[in-house]
């Protein structure tokens, strides 16, 4: 469930902002429910050095969820 003051905050903060805030949600997630795939750990560890997904982790993290 998203809260929807958070979704409005989202929107006006720097990109900078948003990809901070998709990591920290990434490393919360996996605190709360840890999963031992390891596309997973490798595209957490990526953007935990401050890269962006490439398009094949993100495909490979999308069949993963599929």
């Amino acid at each position: 469930m998203i809260e929807k003051s958070l979704v409005e905050k989202l929107k006006v903060v720097s990109e900078k902002q948003r990809k901070r805030a998709v990591k920290v949600a990434c490393e919360l997630a996996l605190q709360a429910c840890p999963v031992e795939v390891s596309i997973v750990a490798e595209s957490l560890r990526y953007l935990q050095s401050g890269n962006q997904l490439t398009t094949d982790q993100v495909s490979g993290l999308d069949a993963l969820a599929a």
